[in-house]
């Protein structure tokens, strides 16, 4: 039975690690609140995650900050939540991007105010709009806890109604994947024919 819950539009998780370093809500120490979940990289203190869109989206902000570090901010195409990642190393998209569910977007890091190599993932319950998310200090608002929406492929696979957009969207980038790698395999045979030729000339 799927756990998908009713009304919560279910997204993929934003990177491949499921180490999860600070959850959402009320920090232990009393130091705030913690709007987002954060996951720490596979291996400890080491950059470069993969970090991947978690549903159908478009790119609207991408921009450094002293908190946030290098930052990405989309707008889902599919429902009205939208997302934020935090403290990246490489951000490999563009604003105005449309990005599939598990296409990679960029790369786990510790920029901004960080402490270590990992993934801060808000989830946001209105698309972005500068006016509506930051307040007067600056903050941002309206947050969601991003676990409340995750799910495996195979959990989202087994809802119905959520499967169709997530796995063709999936499979897509895989085939547009295996796509690269038959072209770079036929380009380094092309180059290992051209180097044998070079060789036969040479001796």
């Amino acid at each position: 039975m799927s756990k998908i819950e009713t009304g919560k539009p279910p997204i993929l998780y934003p990177t491949t690690s499921r180490r999860v370093t600070s959850p959402y809500g009320p920090r232990k120490l009393g130091d705030g609140f913690h709007d987002g979940v954060d996951w720490g990289s596979l291996v400890w203190r080491v950059d470069g995650d993969l970090i991947f869109g978690v549903s159908s989206m478009k790119i609207v902000a991408q921009y450094y900050d002293k908190t946030y570090g290098n930052m990405i901010i989309a707008n889902s195409l599919v429902s009205n939540l939208s997302y934020v990642y935090g403290h990246l190393s490489k951000v490999l998209v563009k604003v105005g991007q449309v990005v599939k569910a598990g296409e990679t977007i960029g790369l786990m890091g510790t920029t901004g105010s960080s402490s270590g190599s990992h993934l801060h993932f808000e989830v946001r319950d209105r698309h972005y709009n500068v006016n509506y998310w930051h307040s007067h200090d600056g903050e941002f608002y309206s947050s969601q806890d991003p676990m409340h929406y995750v799910h495996e492929v195979e959990e989202v696979a087994t809802d119905c109604t959520a499967c169709h957009e997530f796995l063709t969207s999936y499979i897509k980038n895989y085939e547009d994947e295996l796509l690269k790698l038959d072209d770079t395999l036929a380009k380094l045979h092309a180059l290992g024919n051209d180097l044998k030729e070079f060789t036969n000339k040479i001796k």
